[in-house]
């Protein structure tokens, strides 16, 4: 098998699809990089260098203001559990400690 495009499978295969909340509220991650909230948009990608992470695969997210600026990098981790996507926050230097608790929890959506 031969992979152009190692990250765009590593989102493949982990969070890439759509999630929704407790509310019903949607949530997707494309295979090639956006993310769209329900009050936001953004680019993200899957960290797939984890020399310097001790906790789950962190995810990168840079929030895109209205006028489509670049605002900041920042990192949460996630968490897959079964159909469940956790979302923490992230501290440290090298974002390498995660909350004990998640801030976001996603289920699949219904196909």
């Amino acid at each position: 098998m031969r992979v152009d495009d190692f990250e765009t499978l590593v989102r493949r295969y982990t969070i890439a699809g759509a999630w929704v909340d407790d509310q019903g509220r949607s949530y997707v991650f494309t295979a090639d990089g956006t993310a769209v909230f329900p009050d936001r948009r953004f680019d993200y990608q899957v960290n797939i260098d984890l020399a310097l992470v001790v906790h789950d695969i962190p995810l990168e997210k840079r929030f895109d203001s209205i006028f489509g600026e670049k605002e900041r990098w920042g990192t949460w981790a996630f968490e897959l559990a079964g159909d469940e996507l956790l979302l923490y926050e992230t501290s440290g230097d090298f974002h390498e400690v995660r909350a004990e608790q998640p801030f976001l929890s996603l289920r699949r959506a219904a196909d």
